[in-house]
């Protein structure tokens, strides 16, 4: 049983109250001495690295991932080491930051040779006069944080949009073929819930799953054959199966292939729409039904400083 767990069953039949509390109040108590003028350098201190390191890690991940090298990623889930994710994050601040400040320590790329290769890729596409946010000794801790909580939010990521984003992209895939073009939208939904569930679900084929699905009508072979042989082509890439709350949350790293992999073919797509139209194709011949939009594979953080997480440590200046 987790700590949380433990908590909520024993605070059952208790009586709580929930008192608002400003910032004000809190760092300004009387006799105290006044911390809110440090705590907001740290949060805006610490918001413009986490937002550039953030950047940094989804091109790291991205490139890898496109390179054959995902194996070098950090493992990502709540089934593993934390504390490798955690030190890739420490690192992409790191690197996108200039140490200040006593037993200052900037990023190693000797130490750490495939994420300055990343580095090298990113500063192309900084703008000129760009120029590194400081990175204070004292900021350590809170940045310790910062890189703590991105690992449970990139998990939280992938966890939250995985189906979703590739039920997107199978009904898009079924709307290419002539028949499922043809159907009614309701229809189509039908097919692309059935699709789904095969694909994600081990030993599960279309031919399985059909007679569940009353208002769908068997089509033809080739039809069937070509449903079939989607189903197959995603279990083969998508990641562990079942695409379960579980798996998805344990094992959300192994994902990440499969994420970008449907937006490749998103762009790949589009490439060949402009090819048709450069070629002069008539825009009803080249015309494909229209992709879903791209995404994020890994979450983006805003620019405006909200907060920060304090530990104990982060507390100490």
């Amino acid at each position: 049983m987790s700590a949380r767990t433990q908590r909520r069953q024993g605070n059952k039949g208790k009586s709580i109250t929930c008192v608002q509390v400003g910032a004000n109040r809190i760092f300004k108590a009387p006799g105290k001495v006044n911390l809110l003028p440090a705590v907001r350098e740290a949060v805006q201190l610490n918001q413009t690295i986490i937002v550039e390191g953030q950047m940094l890690a989804t091109l790291h991940v991205l490139r890898l991932i496109g390179e054959n090298k995902a194996d070098r990623l950090p493992p990502l889930g709540t089934g593993t080491n934390h504390s490798q994710w955690q030190t890739m994050m420490e690192n992409c601040y790191a690197a996108v930051s200039h140490a200040t400040g006593r037993n200052a320590q900037n990023f190693s790329a000797v130490k750490y040779p495939e994420l300055a290769q990343t580095y090298e890729l990113y500063k192309q596409s900084l703008p000129p006069g760009h120029v590194k946010p400081t990175r204070p000794t004292w900021l350590k801790h809170v940045l310790k944080e910062s890189a703590s909580m991105s690992q449970v939010n990139a998990g939280n990521h992938v966890s939250a949009n995985l189906l979703s984003q590739t039920r997107r992209y199978l009904a898009w895939k079924l709307k290419q073929m002539e028949y499922m073009d043809g159907l009614a939208e309701a229809k189509q939904k039908s097919w692309t819930s059935l699709v789904l569930w095969a694909a994600t679900t081990p030993d599960k084929t279309a031919s399985d799953l059909l007679p569940r699905y009353t208002s769908l009508q068997r089509p033809s072979a080739a039809v069937m054959s070509d449903v079939e042989a989607l189903i197959t082509s995603v279990k083969g890439q998508i990641g562990p199966l079942p695409v379960d709350e579980d798996n998805k949350k344990k094992h959300a790293g192994k994902y990440l292939p499969w994420m970008l992999h449907m937006m490749t073919e998103y762009e790949a797509a589009d490439a060949a729409a402009a090819a048709a139209a450069a070629d002069g194709a008539d825009a009803a011949d080249a015309a494909e039904p229209k992709h879903p939009r791209l995404f994020s594979i890994l979450p983006q953080i805003g620019n405006r400083p909200n907060f920060i997480h304090l530990g104990n440590l982060g507390l100490h200046r």
